[in-house]
């Protein structure tokens, strides 16, 4: 039976709609809620339904987000609740769409499996000390990879890697497309302290403030290799076969050690495009410094002795090659000695040694000695020079001739015998009044036909005669003012010798009737003594002497003597002005000029200069007062002897004392 109640249906099978009406039907509660809907787009029931059974062939929509399924599955877009009472779920473990397990959890933490991707940082934070463990359970190696500069795959050559090998070493590798990676140490965000290029170049910077740096500053880069308590501290270089060490051994040496078959080299890059090897240790145990030693030898860079004197450490024992003596030099007992491992002792006179003269050690003779030599010396130069003669006395006395002077150069090579006798001749006396003046005494060198001989100047006359002209000598005495033809002394040096230049001139004639004008000047060295061919108030120059270099510095030589000065010098030509000639040549006048160089004032000859005596003439009162001699004549100056040879010389090292 079919019923329809307020609240139930019972027994009607179906319900059919009229046409024309919105083709749905509708149930609705008391309060006109609409909870059930038919229509033909299906059925809408809005609620809770209760039911003891339900027969669904595939998915029951709950919402829009929940699928009810015939076998069991619930499909939902989210889940809320605990979950402490469903079954069938391993809650131990993620697993992928195809159901493999990718990470599985254990007592000690989890397993990954698989590639896994973190978009944001990743921090490894807890108490204590935190450890990141990647492990190999097979020994197949471990290795993290870091991929910041393309596309983070790990994949290529653009990318880094920390690498636990199966053969238990630790490889740290950069890479990148060009093969051309390095790898940089910093200290902060901005402080590079070191880098390993890709050419194996390890580059150091930075400041070093530890302590095994500090003994070069505080501001000192470096690389400090530690002894970690071991025997020996070595830095090995190699190269195939080739191995350098650098050793710090225990007991406190320290070692470079070469284990190639070539040589161990020193160098500094110096100016650019030079040769930059400054010490080299070769193979075959020589020692080269600054590439300048062949087998078996030792070459020192050349010093001269002026930066020896200012710069070289005179510490004893000090070792130089003097390029200006051409000479090995150590330095020992407080000077400088050189050696050849042969010294050849000389002695005689004044001995300079490289100083007066630079290269050469020079002997002056001022009075008589011997000059001795026990080997042959090469480069010898003598000079000997004969001394002045006397000025002539009073009246109208004559100037003295200088000593005649002989220079005997290097070349030809003079033979020394030695012992060779030195005589240094005394300069002659000056005529007393109305007499003439000596003649200066020879100087000499030597013996036997090699003697070199400087002739002694001329003696001057005196007005009473006995005789006028002047003295022959090394160089001649002027003639007194005795009427008619008088010459002076002739000179006698010249052609004396066969080698060297002989040095002397004649002393100045007077050539004039009338008697009792200016006398003639004594001859020098380098010129002859002045004449008097006319009336002429004064007294004849004497010549000048001849400039030599021997001693070290250009000295003048063998002044010839002035006449003495008759009546006035005003008026009187400048070559009558009782002057003596340049080198040691006495002057008659008592107030010369300066524009007179090198005569000598007081009258006589200067003493080791050759030089001749001035004349004496105290007659006229307008003279008395110019002249130096008055009634005597002035002495000559005593002669000189100077031997020059350099200071290397090839049969030893030179001792001279």
């Amino acid at each position: 039976m079919s019923q329809i109640n307020q609240k139930s249906i019972s027994g009607i099978t179906s319900i059919t709609t009229p046409a024309g009406v919105d083709n749905q039907l509708t149930v609705h509660t008391f309060d006109t809620t609409e909870k059930f809907k038919v229509s033909p787009g299906g059925v809408n029931v809005t609620g809770v339904i209760t039911a003891t059974a339900a027969d669904i062939d595939d998915f029951l929509d709950v919402g829009s987000n929940i699928k009810l399924g015939n076998a069991g599955v619930i499909t939902a877009t989210s889940f809320s609740g605990s979950g402490a009472n469903l079954t069938g779920i391993d809650a131990t473990a993620i697993k992928d769409s195809g159901g493999n397990v990718k990470i599985q959890a254990q007592a000690s933490g989890a397993v990954y499996t698989g590639i896994h991707t973190f978009t944001n940082e990743t921090h490894i934070v807890k108490a204590d000390s935190s450890t990141f463990l990647v492990g190999s359970t097979n020994a197949g190696g471990a290795t993290i990879a870091l991929d910041g500069d393309s596309n983070g795959d790990g994949g290529g050559a653009d990318y880094s890697f920390f690498q636990h090998n199966s053969d238990g070493d630790l490889y740290i590798v950069a890479d990148n497309p060009s093969n051309a990676s390095t790898i940089k140490f910093y200290t902060n965000n901005s402080s590079e302290k070191m880098r390993l290029n890709n050419e194996g170049q390890l580059k150091l910077s930075g400041n070093n403030t530890g302590n095994h740096m500090m003994g070069f500053g505080s501001n000192v880069g470096g690389l400090t290799i530690d002894d970690v308590g071991n025997q020996h501290t070595a830095l090995e270089v190699t190269h195939g076969s080739n191995k350098f060490y650098q050793v710090c051994s225990s007991n406190n040496n320290n070692y470079f050690s070469s284990y190639g078959t070539g040589d161990l080299i020193f160098e500094h890059t110096g100016t650019a495009g030079g040769n930059r090897v400054r010490l080299s240790l070769l193979a075959n145990g020589n020692v080269s410094v600054a590439n300048t030693i062949t087998s078996n030898q030792i070459t020192l860079n050349s010093t001269s002795t002026t930066v020896r004197n200012t710069g070289v450490s005179t510490a004893a024992g000090t070792l130089i090659f003097n390029s200006t003596l051409n000479n090995l030099q150590v330095y020992s007992d407080n000077k400088w000695v050189s050696f050849s491992g042969k010294q050849i002792n000389v002695s005689g006179g004044t001995i300079s040694n490289n100083v007066a003269r630079n290269g050469y050690i020079t002997h002056t003779f001022t009075s008589p000695g011997t000059f001795s030599t026990d080997a042959a010396l090469e480069g010898v130069e003598i000079m000997v020079v004969g001394a002045g003669g006397g000025g002539g006395g009073h009246r109208y006395g004559s100037g003295g001739g200088a000593g005649g002077v002989i220079m005997r150069p290097a070349s030809p090579a003079y033979p020394i015998s030695s012992p060779a006798p030195v005589v240094v001749g005394s300069g002659g006396a000056g005529g007393p009044s109305n007499g003439s003046g000596s003649d200066g005494q020879n100087s000499t060198f030597g013996s036997g036909p090699m003697q070199l001989i400087g002739k002694g100047g001329g003696g001057g006359k005196s007005y009473d005669g006995p005789s006028y002209p002047g003295n022959p000598g090394g160089s001649g005495a002027g003639a007194t003012s005795r009427g008619g033809s008088r010459p002076g002394g002739s000179a006698t040096q010249p052609g004396t010798h066969g080698a060297g230049t002989d040095y002397g001139n004649r002393g100045g004639n007077y050539t004039m009737p009338g008697n009792g004008w200016a006398p003639g000047g004594g001859g020098g060295a380098g010129a002859q003594g002045v004449d008097t061919p006319t009336s002429i108030n004064g007294g004849g120059n004497g010549g000048n002497g001849v400039q030599l270099s021997i001693s070290g510095s250009a000295t003048y030589y063998a002044g010839g003597g002035a006449a003495g000065i008759y009546n006035t010098i005003s008026p009187a030509p400048s070559n009558h002005q009782g002057i003596g000639g340049n080198g040691g040549g006495g002057s008659a006048l008592n107030s010369v000029p300066g524009s007179y160089p090198g005569h000598s004032a007081p009258g006589s000859g200067a003493a080791n200069s050759g030089g001749g005596g001035c004349g004496a003439h105290g007659q006229n009162p307008g003279s008395i007062p110019l002249n130096n001699a008055l009634s005597a004549g002035k002495a000559g100056g005593s002669g000189i002897v100077i031997v020059a040879y350099p200071t290397n010389q090839p049969e030893g090292d030179v001792n001279a004392t």
